[in-house]
């Protein structure tokens, strides 16, 4: 970047709150500050942290996935000249949910890309990406930072030690899980900003749909909420209770909750795993979780793994969710295997 040199595409991956939007961000207004003056420089990396940057354009997934009419839209903006610098970006955050579509849309971009062009790509899952798509950025992997670093990040916030501690080995130092799960922020206003205006871009960018649909019910349930009902349905497994297993389970309204809570057992077997073999401390606050020291870690696992295949093959929800708990209820490490 000192050099003037910028590659025209970057791909940023790493899992979900480590800090990947930020740091494409970050390193889109570094890219559309290059050749300017430092004062001129300074307005860019502002407007680009803002949102309001001339040169930026964001896609993000309108629904489950990002179309190949949001890919078109922004790589043919890519090939007009720049309104300021040297440069105009793309930022594709969450890039694996592109259609194929989409992603061949943006091969073709991305083989034949403007000497003023610049792809940013997010990814929490790169094996989402076409392996032609791959091989066309610069991939660099971001890892969550070790656990005391996480844990010092929150030294100001006034959480209880016991459980902090734990919820950020249980995310491995990931600091965005652990801020969700605490319900701490640091976003401020520019970040807000920034977020609202780039939602406004994307829609703009993409075509009128020929028919509209009624939005899909959104989950109650935030990051804190689910973790803790995969706590309690842990909990309750080893506590041999399949009426709290069946009723956790069926709290799930739709396939996308479902698969987002077994995401969140999937996270807890590891721990419940050390309490089981390793008599591993059950932070006090957090006491009703010495039950998961009574389940079988890797028979839950196949349960999930079960439903997970039946979620994709979009099975039935409420015969996949009597088929889970029936399972989970076999999972007490001294019942039948």
């Amino acid at each position: 970047m000192a050099s003037g040199r910028v590659p025209h595409a970057v791909l940023f991956s790493g899992q979900q709150g480590c800090g990947l939007y930020t740091l494409a961000v970050l390193f889109a207004g570094e890219v559309l500050s290059v050749g300017l003056p430092e004062h001129a420089a300074q307005v860019a990396r502002q407007n680009a942290q803002k949102g309001i940057h001339p040169d930026l354009c964001v896609v993000q997934a309108e629904g489950a996935s990002i179309s190949v009419d949001q890919v078109r839209a922004v790589t043919s903006e890519l090939y007009t000249l720049p309104n300021q610098g040297s440069y105009k970006v793309v930022l594709i955050c969450d890039a694996q949910k592109m259609t194929a579509q989409a992603q061949n849309a943006l091969l073709k971009a991305l083989e034949e890309p403007p000497s003023h062009g610049v792809f940013i790509l997010t990814a929490d899952s790169p094996q989402g990406l076409l392996t032609t798509v791959r091989s066309r950025v610069m991939d660099f992997a971001i890892v969550p930072p070790p656990v005391d670093d996480c844990v010092a990040f929150f030294a100001g916030d006034s959480l209880p030690a016991d459980q902090l501690r734990f919820i950020s080995e249980l995310f491995e130092g990931n600091i965005g899980r652990t801020m969700q799960y605490f319900g701490v922020t640091r976003q401020n206003l520019a970040a807000a900003r920034f977020e609202q205006t780039s939602l406004r871009r994307v829609k703009s960018a993409k075509k009128p749909a020929a028919k509209t649909k009624s939005p899909a019910k959104k989950s109650e349930d935030g990051p804190r909420e689910r973790l803790q009902m995969a706590m309690k349905l842990l909990a309750a497994v080893g506590a041999q209770q399949p009426a709290a297993v069946a009723g956790l389970i069926y709290r799930c309204k739709n396939r996308d909750e479902l698969r987002l809570l077994l995401d969140d057992v999937v996270r807890l077997l590891p721990f419940a795993a050390k309490v089981r073999y390793q008599g591993a401390a059950v932070p006090p606050s957090l006491g009703e979780l010495s039950g998961m020291g009574r389940i079988a870690p890797d028979r839950v696992m196949t349960c999930v793994q079960a439903s997970r295949r039946y979620i994709e093959r979009n099975a039935n929800l409420a015969l996949v969710q009597a088929q889970l708990a029936a399972a989970l209820a076999q999972c007490y490490s001294g019942g039948s295997k």
